[in-house]
């Protein structure tokens, strides 16, 4: 369960995080945040978050002065066309690196459609005190998330229906939860600044790190040379962004999960979690229910069937396994160690609620089997090279 981030952090960001990542640091913090408390969680303002928040304003406007810079060469030259040219790249460039606001994602349900999952996600977000999702989509991956596309910020709520189908009722509740809790907390408007500037720095290392010519002339190997040095610089912005802001992304996470076990209940939010880890077991569980789709007269929607009966199926000494590997467990460098999630809200017990009761949650399931088609196609064709 994540937040979405821009197609940057995977690269620059997100490979950094969970380099710097590591056990200890891990452990400080879980210590530091089980000794101080709920306030520790809150979001701070401290001189790391506004540098890093002034190093990627810095790196958007960069973006900007290239974009203005290769319009006015363009009109500052028309109509010699060295001039037009070397312009419109450096506009185009500076046009790709802006931050993107996102759209709305594919598969996405109208209420009319799935009027009861509406209704819980409605009943969560006014348990949490935040706005209801405008959207609601669906998506053929292990993983939740919350986002705001576009200009008018539209708030969209992914689910993927493989992780719906392996959480019982209330559990489904804690992954809905979690992800508004990071509406309700802020993170979505705190992190956009950073995460974006992550994306652009992740396009500025693209294009300077492009493929050597195996015959290079003295020319071509100095500015090959000056090329890799400005990327290493890249690099290295996009390193310390990351590690200016890593604390606060995971406090982020830590009290998601406790307003989000506020709402579900703190057992559901444990159970669910443990179910993540015991998923962690099997992570080709996914690929393997895909894999088993014929290719006569083929059912994709019982691909999702096969994934969670996969998963009913790993042998408890291989999830044990994984709940033993729990303390060095995180989804990636944007997400603390699943055990000491858990742990810390074991510290402070909730009762639920909002309730789903197993009736209500079957007639969800019911609204979204109708979508379990498209969704295995979408992964019948992303490794469509293995039926082949």
């Amino acid at each position: 369960m994540s937040e979405q981030e821009p197609p940057g952090a995977v690269g620059l960001g997100i490979d950094r995080a969970s380099a710097f990542f590591g056990p200890t640091r891990a452990q400080r913090l879980y210590e530091e945040l089980r000794g101080g408390g709920l306030a520790r969680m809150k979001p701070r303002v401290t001189p790391g978050i506004v540098v890093a928040h002034g190093i990627a304003a810095l790196v958007h406007l960069l973006s900007i002065a290239l974009l203005l810079a290769g319009i006015a060469l363009i009109l500052w030259t028309w109509p010699a066309w060295l001039g037009v040219i070397l312009g419109a790249a450096m506009a185009i460039a500076g046009w790709f690196l802006l931050p993107e606001l996102g759209r709305i994602p594919d598969h996405v349900v109208s209420r009319d459609a799935v009027p009861t999952l509406y209704a819980l996600t409605d009943e969560i977000a006014a348990a949490l005190g935040t706005p209801p999702v405008d959207l609601i989509a669906l998506s053929p991956d292990e993983n939740a998330s919350f986002q705001r596309v576009g200009l008018r910020r539209t708030s969209v709520l992914t689910l993927g229906l493989p992780l719906w189908g392996i959480l019982g009722p209330q559990e489904r509740v804690s992954m809905i939860a979690h992800e508004l809790a990071h509406q309700q907390n802020g993170d979505t408007g705190r992190r956009f600044l950073v995460a974006h500037a992550l994306s652009a720095l992740q396009g500025w290392h693209e294009v300077l790190t492009q493929e050597s010519v195996i015959d290079q002339g003295p020319l071509e190997f100095l500015v090959k040379g000056v090329l890799e040095v400005v990327a290493l610089i890249v690099e290295s912005i996009a390193s310390v962004l990351v590690r200016l802001y890593w604390s606060e992304s995971q406090r982020a996470e830590y009290l998601a999960d406790h307003l989000g076990s506020r709402v579900s209940g703190t057992d559901a939010f444990i159970a669910t979690n443990d179910r993540l880890l015991a998923l962690s077991a099997y992570p080709e569980a996914l690929f393997d229910a895909t894999m088993k789709t014929p290719a006569r007269d083929p059912d994709y929607g019982a691909i999702f069937d096969r994934f969670v009966a996969l998963f009913r199926s790993i042998p408890a000494a291989r999830a044990d396994a994984a709940r033993i590997r729990a303390d060095l467990h995180h989804e990636d460098g944007t997400h603390p160690p699943t055990a000491y999630r858990s742990a810390l809200l074991a510290d402070y017990p909730c009762a639920p609620i909002v309730t789903l009761d197993p009736k209500m949650s079957d007639a969800i399931d019911a609204e979204l089997a109708p979508f379990a088609s498209d969704l295995g196609l979408m992964l019948v064709r992303r490794w469509a090279y293995f039926f082949a």
